[in-house]
């Protein structure tokens, strides 16, 4: 049975930290720390995620490192038609 081991502070702030990064090209940049909405990501990227995994939302968040919310929030903000296949 394995054993329980908790983590130091530091591995902490550091998962903590990757936790609020998401991919933005070849660097990785950091979520505001006020509103997770705030959250950039470009039409061509969003469109490109969706192509990817079949136009299935949820795929395409886990993508990008977002929520499903934040790229239903991204596919009305740019009009995105939804392709239902």
């Amino acid at each position: 049975m394995p054993v329980f081991q908790p983590m130091a502070e530091p591995e902490v702030q550091q998962a903590e930290r990757d936790l609020l990064t998401r991919r933005a090209g070849d660097e990785a940049a950091p979520a505001t720390e006020e509103g997770q909405g705030n959250t950039k990501i470009g039409k061509r990227e969003l469109v490109d995620a969706l192509e990817r995994t079949g136009w299935v939302q949820a795929k395409a968040a886990r993508l990008l490192n977002l929520t499903p919310r934040q790229i239903g929030y991204a596919i009305r903000k740019y009009g995105i038609e939804v392709k239902r296949i």
